[in-house]
């Protein structure tokens, strides 16, 4: 969190491997969040870093940001669902979250929770998340869509993706299984409004 309060909005913020137990905010500012994978391409440091909630609240509180928010080679884990926000990462405003090569895991609610904006989810893992209404939530408002590419959505006790209001969703070359904990969900864990919702290669 200190690197955090200490950039400035437009930083790259850089992530040394190890645990963190923190519950961190991005103070309002467009930032990304990163291990060492962003300058080294090294896939290891995705599981190596990692920022642990304490199982106290959401790992990510991110509100009032301007324009975007991106996390990029990271595992969020061990957050606690309060107040239906997102366990790992909750987003408050319309602004664009990026989840780049993301591991969230773990987690008691849904892994992501989006309130409007763009939500991009590529080269990325949820699963194994429990609780909550699903490992991804997105309550879309005008001109809000969520886009997820190469990435796996599996082994969630909850519905996988929720999506509501005006929202457009696209899912391409990912995996979607063994979610939701009745029976008729078992296999994907799908609860779909929005306006459109397109599954190609997947």
């Amino acid at each position: 969190q200190d690197a955090i309060d200490a950039a400035n909005s437009l930083d790259i913020v850089l992530v040394q491997p190890g645990t963190y137990q923190e519950n961190i905010n991005f103070r309002g500012k467009n930032l990304t969040l990163g291990s060492l994978f962003l300058t080294t391409g090294k896939r290891s440091y995705i599981e190596e870093t990692i920022i642990d909630g304490g199982g106290r609240k959401e790992v990510a509180m991110l509100q009032n940001i301007e324009s975007y928010a991106r996390f990029s080679g990271l595992t969020l884990t061990n957050g606690e669902n309060v107040a239906y926000l997102g366990a790992a990462i909750f987003c408050a405003g319309e602004f664009d979250l990026i989840l780049d090569h993301v591991i969230l895991t773990e987690n008691a609610g849904s892994a992501v929770k989006h309130e409007g904006g763009k939500l991009l989810i590529q080269n990325s893992q949820i699963r194994r998340n429990m609780g909550g209404v699903s490992a991804v939530s997105f309550d879309g408002l005008s001109d809000s869509n969520i886009t997820i590419l190469n990435s796996l959505i599996v082994e969630n006790n909850q519905y996988a993706i929720y999506t509501t209001g005006n929202s457009e969703l696209l899912v391409s070359f990912s995996t979607i299984s063994q979610n939701g904990n009745q029976p008729q969900n078992s296999v994907s864990g799908l609860d779909l409004g929005g306006t459109s919702h397109i599954f190609e290669n997947s």
